[in-house]
């Protein structure tokens, strides 16, 4: 007798059948992969700026404006959106009375986020440079109005005040400043000059001295002044009276 031998599989596909599963399970496969090395790269360039702006903040605070300056636009360029760079950028220009500036980068944040109040506290700051008080009252009232805590802000209306020979509420402000922001020299020796002319010398000593302690090294002439200047602060400090009546 004879026998016939049936051979059978479990899996039996035809031969078409296995190219397109293959070439679904290959497309599938680098998809997933792209996604992943897609999110790897938009995880390293999130961390990539974090980095550089941590660098150029502390590159800003050492003084050294343009180096800082550099790194920001260099983060702009890759990342026109990249709002806190703006803002940093924009305080640089206004520090060293790049108004027009100091005016575009933050303006563009401020139209873009109606609530974002550092930005509101920067034009103001840059209409109080460019003598513009009414402007920069409501600027820096906004921002206020936005956060109590900005310290720009605070800052800009002191300055305002006391422009306007309102000693007391100037005082008030740029207390609250220095208050919000304690390691921002310049808000410390705004404090420091205003006191002095309004001649509460212990307290303009005080800030004089805190500005030291806190002023870029590289301000070496600034610094030698001052500490003369609060050898003679401290003198008058320590007196009963500057005016002789009988005489």
């Amino acid at each position: 007798m004879k026998y016939k031998v049936f051979s059978y599989s479990l899996f039996r596909f035809p031969l078409g059948g296995i190219n397109k599963i293959l070439v679904l399970l290959i497309l599938l496969f680098s998809l997933s992969a792209i996604s992943f090395a897609a999110d790897d790269v938009q995880n390293i360039n999130l961390e990539d700026t974090k980095k550089l702006l941590k660098q150029a903040k502390k590159l800003h605070q050492n003084g050294k404006n343009r180096e800082a300056e550099k790194i920001l636009r260099q983060i702009i360029a890759r990342q026109p959106q990249q709002t806190e760079a703006k803002l940093d950028l924009a305080y640089i220009c206004l520090k060293e009375k790049r108004l027009i500036e100091a005016f575009n980068f933050a303006n563009e944040v401020a139209t873009a986020d109606s609530k974002n109040s550092y930005a509101f506290a920067i034009l103001g700051a840059v209409y109080l440079g460019a003598g513009n008080f009414d402007e920069a009252r409501i600027l820096l009232n906004n921002s206020l109005l936005l956060s109590r805590k900005e310290a720009l802000a605070w800052a800009g209306l002191g300055m305002l005040y006391f422009y306007e020979n309102r000693s007391q509420e100037s005082i008030i402000n740029l207390r609250e400043a220095v208050y919000q922001n304690s390691k921002e020299p310049d808000f410390v020796f705004a404090l420091a000059q205003v006191t002095a002319r309004s001649e509460r010398y212990k307290e303009a000593a005080d800030a004089y001295e805190k500005y030291l302690k806190i002023a870029p090294n590289s301000d070496f002439e600034r610094k030698d002044r001052i500490i003369g200047l609060i050898k003679f602060l401290r003198y008058l400090g320590n007196q009963t009276s500057l005016y002789d009546l009988a005489g």
